[in-house]
């Protein structure tokens, strides 16, 4: 596997580093000379999905070349082929408009500019950044209220309080249905009432973290 100081840094599309930009699950040093260093993989491709998203909102951004041209504008550093070689690698023209909050758009075209920014081939980005480091950078590039855990906690509650803990054990707690299963008959209430305030407390914890970031201008 190749050893490019994107991969070394986690920071697989060569963000560049800014003292002035903080970012979620960057490293100590935050910066290898230049470009941001981060803790995993998921936190670099965060990033880039981050950016994807500012470019839309920010700057209206609305096709594949006007994207790449503000990730990566034409010169010496970055070479015309770099906007090609995304372009035909995701099969999308570079003047087709894009929606750049849409995952099934987005990941294939940091996919391809990955390969480019370090040098590997695509099956060696497949074989370093598998389906759930994609999975696990997405969610933590959602907004506060959409997290999975968030989101998951209120499914929770809305489950028990219509009075399926069962249903709810199996299918987040597996290893306690059993248990559930003895306890919920003698103590329905009870059960019910302190799953959602696990949940509660959960969902609490983790919305309280990323506002703190958040306040903190931790991006």
């Amino acid at each position: 596997m190749s050893d490019a100081r994107g991969l070394r840094s986690n920071n697989p599309l060569n963000i560049d580093y800014h003292s002035s930009m903080k970012w979620q699950g960057m490293a100590d040093p935050p910066s290898d000379g230049r470009f941001v260093r981060f803790t995993s993989l998921a936190y670099g491709l965060r990033a880039g999905f981050l950016n994807a998203r500012a470019y839309k909102h920010k700057h209206g951004i609305r096709t594949l070349g006007a994207y790449m041209q503000r990730f990566a504008p034409v010169g010496a550093e970055n070479p015309k082929t770099y906007h090609e070689f995304v372009s035909k690698t995701t099969g999308i023209p570079l003047d087709a408009p894009i929606d750049l909050d849409d995952r099934a758009t987005i990941q294939p075209i940091l996919r391809a500019q990955v390969s480019f920014e370090n040098g590997v081939t695509l099956e060696e980005v497949d074989a370093r950044m598998p389906k759930e480091v994609w999975e696990a950078a997405w969610s933590l590039a959602q907004p506060i209220t959409q997290s999975r855990t968030i989101r998951g906690s209120t499914a929770v509650i809305v489950s028990a309080t219509a009075g399926a803990v069962m249903e709810v054990a199996r299918d987040i707690l597996p290893q306690a249905a059993d248990a559930a299963a003895i306890v919920t008959p003698l103590w329905p209430e009870a059960v019910r009432w302190v799953l959602i305030a696990t949940c509660l407390a959960g969902g609490a914890l983790a919305f309280w973290a990323r506002y703190q970031a958040k306040q903190e201008g931790i991006r």
